[in-house]
């Protein structure tokens, strides 16, 4: 086909296209190379054959990168199904809708099926109609909790908000505008994040499958005609251990983007009786975590958690077990009793436990802060007795904590074995 690599050149001069690779069509083309060169007698694919050797003989990467181009091409035309959407293009309306509507489900192992519809709103508002209508309202510096049975709602508003915290999280915003960000970094991303994984029928709809992530995979699904996402699976993977919910799935699903919402939709209602509590935020620290190990043995008659119970699941049924002992609604979804005192009592049990919890999450992300737990036979008062260990960042030493709750300043090589 061409004598040497000048007539090649040529022809791709000629061409006027990019002869930068596609790192998202790049697995997919290989696979149906392959499988054109498998199923194809000699005698058809010499073409095919020639723009392959050449490629593999060639020792000039632009004229490799425009033969993966032009095979693409070809196989596109054998195939009679063009190529597939880039995966920027696919995501930009979701990345730019101003607002969303939208169902969420969530499938956790060992729990419930949970399903709530939901709106997002720019800059960073979610609206959740939950189990029994109750409604949770995110709006970056407080949580709302909307009881339209009985008119009532909770405010938990966020106080001392630490500077690089200021941004929109997904405690503020709802997980919604963190796969938006997520996806958005992916796009962004030069090396080979983003596969294409083929067309699959999702939904009754045929659509365009990808898959972006390593440890906790997002795959989008687009319809194959439209090219609008229709459905957006979050998989959570090693990282669900760190929050304490078991590995699942998180679907978002039903998307219509750029519906007009009212404002009023993300407040509290008028003539709601309203209690407000603050929640502290700013950076967690050593005595968060002393203080959440007391409440948490106090509440358990003298019993420490063990390590498999420093996790919000395992916080959640203590909290349960806490309101019941103060004859409270044990559930977020019931409807609060404000004129109880103990409803005041509570919540700055739950958010200090929450705190303690934050600092032993930040230790085990840390690869310099060789945490290390263990309560075996430990109980509160034991002053003798190591509850848990750490090593600071810049600190020559690591610091002990006792089950009398004191801390110690200890060497490496007096740690308790």
């Amino acid at each position: 086909m061409f004598k040497d690599e000048a007539d090649f050149e040529k022809i791709v001069g000629r061409l006027n296209i990019d002869t930068k690779p596609n790192p998202v069509h790049r697995q997919s083309l290989g696979r149906q190379m392959l499988s054109v060169f498998s199923k194809t007698s000699q005698k058809h694919i010499t073409p095919l054959g020639v723009f392959r050797r050449t490629i593999i003989e060639s020792r000039i990467t632009k004229l490799a990168a425009a033969a993966v181009i032009i095979i693409g091409v070809f196989i596109g035309i054998y195939k009679l199904g063009g190529s597939a959407p880039a995966f920027a293009q696919i995501v930009e309306p979701l990345l730019t809708a101003r607002t969303a509507v939208f169902k969420f489900t969530s499938r956790i192992e060992g729990g419930p099926t949970e399903t709530m519809d939901c709106m997002y709103m720019e800059p960073g508002r979610t609206r959740e109609i939950r189990a029994g209508g109750i409604i949770r309202i995110l709006d970056q510096h407080q949580r709302i909790m909307l009881y339209p049975a009985e008119k009532k709602a909770v405010i938990f508003k966020r106080i001392n908000i630490p500077e690089d915290q200021q941004g929109q999280t997904a405690e503020q915003t709802g997980m919604f505008h963190g796969i938006r960000e997520e996806l958005r970094r992916a796009k962004d991303a030069k090396d080979e994040s983003v596969i294409f994984l083929g067309k699959q029928q999702i939904d009754g709809v045929m659509a365009f499958k990808y898959r972006t992530g390593k440890e906790a995979y997002r795959t989008v699904w687009a319809d194959a005609e439209t090219l609008l996402p229709i459905r957006i699976e979050y998989s959570l993977g090693n990282n669900a251990g760190l929050l304490g919910i078991g590995k699942g799935t998180i679907t978002y699903s039903g998307f219509v983007f750029n519906m007009e919402l009212d404002e009023s939709l993300f407040v509290v209602p008028e003539g709601y009786d309203v209690k407000t509590l603050e929640q502290d935020v700013s950076k967690n620290r050593e005595e968060d975590l002393i203080q959440a190990l007391r409440l948490w043995s106090e509440h358990t008659d003298g019993t420490f958690p063990t390590e498999s119970e420093l996790n919000m699941k395992a916080a959640g049924g203590l909290f349960e077990r806490i309101k019941e002992k103060m004859g409270l609604a044990s559930k977020e979804d019931e409807i609060p009793d404000f004129a109880k005192p103990q409803f005041s009592d509570f919540y700055p049990i739950r958010l200090k436990i929450i705190r303690g919890l934050g600092f032993t999450s930040s230790l085990c992300r840390s690869s310099e802060s060789d945490w290390h737990y263990t309560t075996k036979d430990v109980k509160l008062g034991d002053a003798d007795a190591a509850v848990c260990w750490y090593h600071p960042e810049e600190s020559q030493t690591y610091r002990v904590i006792y089950g009398d709750l004191t801390v110690k300043d200890v060497a490496r090589e007096n740690l308790p074995k």
